[in-house]
């Protein structure tokens, strides 16, 4: 009698394990609009294009998006992470935000703010709720 060694994925489809496709896959991470960087001093990496591209799909029917915001001190790190998800009829921006003092501490909050808008040339995060976060949040950082 011959034994013929199948591979691991022929064999769960021959005893009826295979996972569907769907569930195999993982879900793909929203489309970003960059990174801004700010600091330390006077010092700017990047544009307001992040934060345009975040509320341009804020405002057309609210496209996935994401988009970071990080802003150097000379040891600390300040660093904004927004994305967008659609909430009932609406939009809803998700706000990780976090602060580092190199190379020691670390702290972490998160928000959901119910609008963005501009305000000058500011885009903001507005109606933010969430413990250590404030109401209002720029996109668009210093300067």
């Amino acid at each position: 009698m011959r034994c013929a060694l199948l591979p691991f994925s022929a064999l769960l489809v021959s005893v009826g394990l295979a996972l569907p496709l769907a569930a195999a896959a993982t879900a793909s991470p929203a489309p970003s609009c960059g990174q801004r960087s700010a600091g330390p001093g006077a010092l700017v990496r990047g544009t307001d294009a992040g934060a345009e591209c975040m509320l341009a799909a804020f405002e057309h029917h609210c496209r996935p998006a994401s988009y970071e915001l990080s802003v150097f001190g000379v040891d600390t790190i300040a660093r904004d992470s927004f994305s967008l998800r659609a909430r009932g009829a609406g939009c809803e921006v998700v706000l990780v935000a976090s602060f580092e003092v190199v190379p020691r501490l670390r702290s972490s909050h998160s928000a959901q703010c119910s609008a963005l808008v501009r305000q000058g040339s500011q885009i903001l995060a507005s109606g933010c709720m969430g413990a250590g976060v404030p109401h209002q949040v720029s996109l668009t950082g210093p300067g």
